[in-house]
């Protein structure tokens, strides 16, 4: 769907939102062909509870973000997503896990063959429309939920995973299903240069970068920072009552759902 067709189904509520859930929900059956054609059952036994007791890095892709501060996690295990890997010429680092979801995604089949990372998750609903040939993925079944004020989190993502505003949302699945206990998020800034509002008109926000590396069409990108909040609201209440610490270790920002830290006080620890 064209980008002008999708901005006018924005500001109609309701059709905005069955739409959505047509078109993440009704690829169950394909999804079952695909689980058994990358022998995802397997894959995914394996790899449960691999983070069981451990922390991770959840990296945003926010302009605050440093490649100083990912050649300093070079040894931990980092969750990360869509188009960072622009940012590979410039540092060592590499995430352990990595996530498409988009459709609409600008990294194409090929690109995803080519890259250099640990364990790359791809949602069915990004697989339906792009032809990957690496067989080592692995691939989620994404659902959309219909009610924005109250986002389903699933911790079993063999199930599925359940889409939000933001692709980070399904690292946090991700990695409650591995096991891990402590999380800190880098790179969330939470503020876009392109939004939309409370009835789905697309603003300018005056914010001069929405990534910290270069988009190819900024206009594009825009955001629905009212959904990411509730997403990490979700997230958030989920892991209160699972005993998991979640804080954010973002240099400034406006994501204030979770308690802030120090990036380097957490490293010396």
């Amino acid at each position: 769907m064209k980008l002008k067709y999708r901005k006018i189904i924005a500001k109609y509520k309701p059709i905005h939102l069955m739409a959505r859930w047509i078109m993440y929900n009704n690829g169950i059956f394909v999804y079952r062909k695909i689980y058994k054609q990358y022998n995802l059952g397997e894959k995914l036994t394996k790899l449960k509870g691999c983070g069981s007791g451990k922390r991770c890095f959840i990296i945003g892709n926010g302009p605050s973000l440093k490649t100083s501060d990912l050649d300093k996690l070079v040894n931990e295990d980092c969750f990360a997503a869509n188009e960072i890997y622009k940012i590979f010429d410039s540092t060592k680092w590499r995430p352990k896990f990595f996530l498409i979801k988009y459709r609409y995604s600008k990294t194409s089949g090929e690109k995803v063959d080519q890259l250099e990372v640990g364990t790359v998750f791809l949602s069915d609903y990004y697989l339906r429309y792009h032809d990957v040939k690496r067989t080592d993925i692995i691939c989620l079944h994404e659902r959309y939920a219909l009610n924005e004020m109250k986002i389903p989190f699933s911790d079993n993502i063999e199930r599925c995973f359940y889409s939000a505003a933001t692709v980070t949302y399904g690292l946090m699945q991700i990695a409650m299903y591995l096991g891990y206990m402590e999380v800190y998020l880098i790179g969330f800034d939470h503020d876009y240069s392109f939004e939309f509002d409370k009835v789905g008109n697309v603003v300018r926000t005056g914010t001069e970068n929405t990534h910290f590396f270069d988009d190819e069409i900024p206009e594009d990108i825009i955001a629905n920072v009212f959904g990411m909040t509730k997403a990490y609201e979700a997230f958030k209440r989920y892991a209160d009552e699972h005993g998991i610490i979640v804080r954010n270790a973002t240099h400034g920002g406006r994501l204030e759902v979770f308690e802030r830290v120090n990036l380097d006080s957490i490293l010396s620890n």
